[in-house]
């Protein structure tokens, strides 16, 4: 994850996770660090404080958004793997997919 998210800042990009659940309900502050901590991230991870709308809005883990940030629209979603598995399918298709945009 570290090396991509690199890849991603150099080309002028920005890589954000969002915890939408925790283990048994809404994501608490603990979830959130034990996430960042289990997964060793090195790039800007939150939740939503009020607990559901990030949720409702991006829905259930493992879908990624391309978003331009200078119109704030989702250019590309990229639906991963729901089952719990640890992959980085969906990361690495993402990231992908961003550095293609901004090479452009």
């Amino acid at each position: 994850m570290a090396a991509r998210n690199a890849e991603v800042n150099a080309a002028g990009g920005l890589l954000v996770e969002v915890v939408t659940e925790g283990l048994s309900g809404l994501p608490t502050r603990a979830n959130l660090d034990a996430w960042v901590m289990a997964h060793n991230l090195s790039l800007t991870t939150l939740k939503d404080v009020t607990g559901r709308r990030a949720f409702m809005v991006l829905g259930r883990r493992e879908i990624s958004y391309v978003v331009d940030l200078r119109t704030m629209r989702i250019v590309r979603k990229v639906l991963g793997d729901t089952s719990g598995a640890t992959s980085t399918a969906t990361l690495n298709a993402t990231v992908d997919q961003m550095l293609t945009l901004l090479r452009m």
